[in-house]
């Protein structure tokens, strides 16, 4: 089996993980690794929870596509199977993080 790699999250991101809310508020400048953190958990979530459905929105596909997609496809690397038609990541226990995006209202 393919191991998953993480990387050392910095103090408000290990906060963020930390937190057992419900809701959570996290802001903060470009590059503060917002993105990464969100990304990160969605990923611990679905090995976790058996048949979990997410979902992951950015504003623009091209947004989604560079921060979320191909970190994901690069950290997962056939752990989760990607379906491109879906635009889904599917985990071995049925969990599945999907990615969307909403430029318009419509």
């Amino acid at each position: 089996m393919k191991a998953l790699t993480i990387s050392n999250p910095n103090p408000k991101q290990a906060l963020f993980f930390e937190s057992r809310k419900r809701f959570i508020g996290y802001g903060g400048a470009r590059g503060g690794g917002k993105s990464w953190a969100l990304r990160t958990k969605f990923i611990l979530l679905a090995f976790e929870y058996p048949n979990l459905k997410l979902l992951l929105l950015r504003k623009t596909l091209p947004e989604l596509r560079e921060n979320h997609l191909l970190p994901m496809l690069e950290q997962l690397n056939g752990i989760a199977k990607y379906k491109k038609d879906e635009r889904a990541f599917i985990f071995p226990n049925g969990s599945r993080i999907r990615l969307g995006y909403c430029d318009s209202e419509a």
